[in-house]
């Protein structure tokens, strides 16, 4: 009995253990399946993040992209579920899409459906978004800026499943920084070495040297910076000059280095303490276009959003006007509405009066020593001409003369060869002198003759000359910039036409308001550039006449087409300095009033990055 006993004990035992064991593996394999369910969910949760996230950038880098496209994002974000809509449908479900640049964008990411949208943030204060200036620690330290906020909410969804794996949002900052900031900003060196005084109201910078002299009182009124040195003497070799002084912020710089070493006579250190960090070397460069920006080129956005490309075309020994695309293509109902506003000569009228017009040799640049082909444009005229209709704006849009895109108008003239290799040179981004150039006239009021309709702003580019006669933007001042390979100014007073036997005559009082972009020449020990002082290029006596200048002087390193030196060699009376009154517009400070298509630069900050739950 006990044997059966003792085996039937044991069979209890066995099954015990068996259940037990049995027990165990289903805790282990339940364990297990948990696990691998948690890990396949815990990866699927990581690739949604990761999906999301790609979400959030590429909407971020969206509304950046509209920015530097000189537009600002718009529409209506969807409706959120809230007080006010507490039982609404969810952003991006049924209906509830929003529009415009906030509306609901579906992304395919990782296998993921990642669903987007954009909401405006912004702080306006009378419909006006935050301004500021760029604190210490930022690439661009000291400089004002307009600023718009926005959050982009990403949400990432299993493809097979429908189920959100996850959901995250980003506040972020689109920062506008306009390069038109300064009373004088250069890529290159900048001098300073005016013979009659001189006053410059403004903010002045150079990414490279700054040399500052003087043959009577400059003053600069605004903090002044070098991207690399200091120097109180001439690039071209010339001494510190004692006839004048140079003042900054109501201090006076003193000479220093007799021998002018570029390595041991810098303005530095101590000898800027007295300035109290008004005056300041090795600052950080500011990042800026090249002068081929200027160049008729679709890649180039000065002359793809420009309103209105007219090109005057050599073909032979004579020249056609057209307007074309931004493709470069002719816009023959354009090109034709222009000819329209432009009659020919008849006994009647010999002198018609014309829009725009190509002269050839109808002006003599004493600087370049020679006789200069021109479109000359009768601004009042063109803007007539638009206001008759039959233009179209950058969208294939009839154009209006209160444009707003961009800012405003943006007029592109050109040169054009029907010889290739010519106009490869014209138009290339090499050095090569041209004989070419274009007259602004009639343009003390922007806008038509009546003045009947307001335009927004205006801005002139040009890859060649561009030549301003008499006063400009001074009757209800506009946005308004001209961007060129040179800038020259003429009084309303001087002898025309220009040749090189008349003189060019005692120029009178004139103002421009308008800010100016262009190339320079460069100053070597045999070639003075003229300096700050020559950035506008004059053509007459201005001997004790004022030349007043309200804008911002930007240069982009050396002109590609204007090779003259800074004076001129021509007839007696050709050329003396004015008295110049120049500042710095500080209109420019508020975005609205920058002139269309100002080249700026657009960099986003992250303020807030966060996972919903």
């Amino acid at each position: 009995m006990k044997k059966y006993k003792d085996q039937g004990i044991a069979v209890v035992s066995v099954l015990i253990m068996m259940v037990v064991l049995m027990a165990i593996l289903t805790a282990y394999f339940t364990l297990t399946l948990s696990e691998l369910k948690t890990g396949r969910y815990s990866l699927a949760a990581q690739q949604g993040f990761y999906a999301a996230e790609g979400g959030l950038n590429l909407r971020a880098e969206l509304v950046r992209a509209t920015f530097v496209g000189y537009q600002r994002p718009v529409g209506n974000s969807p409706t959120v579920p809230g007080p006010s809509n507490p039982t609404g449908p969810l952003p991006c479900t049924g209906s509830n899409l929003g529009s415009g640049d906030f509306i609901c964008t579906p992304y395919t990411i990782g296998g993921r459906t990642v669903r987007t949208y954009v909401t405006d943030i912004t702080k306006y204060v009378a419909g006006q978004p935050e301004t500021g200036t760029v604190q210490p620690g930022d690439v661009y330290v000291g400089l004002n800026y307009q600023q718009y906020a926005y959050r982009v909410q990403s949400d990432a969804y299993n493809t097979k499943t429908g189920e959100k794996e996850a959901s995250l949002f980003m506040n972020f900052q689109s920062r506008l920084v306009p390069l038109f900031q300064f009373a004088a900003f250069y890529t290159n060196d900048l001098e300073f070495h005016p013979g009659p005084p001189m006053t410059l109201n403004g903010r002045v910078h150079t990414n490279a040297n700054l040399f500052l002299n003087s043959g009577a009182p400059l003053t600069i009124n605004g903090k002044t910076t070098a991207g690399q040195s200091i120097y109180r003497f001439g690039k071209d070799g010339r001494s510190c000059d004692t006839a004048g002084s140079v003042v900054i912020s109501s201090v006076t710089m003193p000479c220093k280095g007799a021998s002018r070493d570029l390595v041991n006579d810098k303005i530095t250190g101590s000898l800027l303490t007295p300035f109290n960090k008004n005056v300041l070397d090795q600052q950080q460069a500011l990042t800026v276009p090249t002068i081929s920006s200027l160049r008729p080129d679709p890649a180039n956005e000065l002359w793809s959003k420009a309103d209105l490309r007219i090109v005057a075309y050599k073909n032979g020994s004579t020249f056609s006007l057209q307007v074309v695309n931004a493709d470069k293509s002719i816009n023959y109902p354009a090109t034709l509405r222009l000819a329209a506003c432009n009659p020919a000569p008849s006994p009647s009228v010999p002198i018609p009066s014309q829009a725009v017009a190509v002269k050839v040799g109808g002006l003599y640049d004493g600087r370049e020593q020679k006789s200069m082909t021109v479109i000359e444009v009768d601004q009042k005229k063109l803007m007539d001409c638009i206001a008759g209709g039959g233009f179209t704006n950058g969208d294939n849009l009839p154009l209006t003369i209160d444009d707003a895109t961009g800012g405003g108008l943006v007029w592109n003239f050109s040169f054009g060869d029907s010889n290739a290799a010519q106009d490869a040179n014209i138009n290339g981004t090499t050095a090569f002198p041209t004989a070419y150039g274009v007259k602004i006239i009639n343009a003390d009021a922007l806008g038509t003759s009546s003045g009947a309709t307001a335009i927004k702003g205006l801005t002139i580019v040009s890859n060649q000359q561009v030549y301003i006669k008499g006063n400009y933007n001074t009757i209800n001042k506009k946005p308004a910039a001209v961007l060129a390979d040179a800038v020259n100014v003429l009084s309303s007073a001087v002898n025309e036409p220009l040749t090189a036997t008349i003189s060019t005559g005692k120029a009178v009082p004139t103002t421009v308001n308008a800010a100016f972009l262009s190339g320079i020449d460069v100053t070597t020990s045999s070639n003075y550039n003229g300096g700050l002082q020559n950035y506008i290029r004059f053509h007459e006596n201005w001997d004790t006449v004022s030349m007043t200048y309200l804008g911002s002087f930007v240069s982009l390193g050396t002109s590609l087409h204007t090779q003259g030196k800074q004076s001129g060699t021509g007839v007696a009376g050709y050329y003396n300095a004015p008295n110049r009154n120049w500042g710095y517009d500080t209109d420019f400070n508020n975005a609205t009033n920058l002139p269309p298509l100002t080249p700026r630069f657009v960099y986003l900050r992250q303020l807030l990055f966060a996972r919903s739950w």
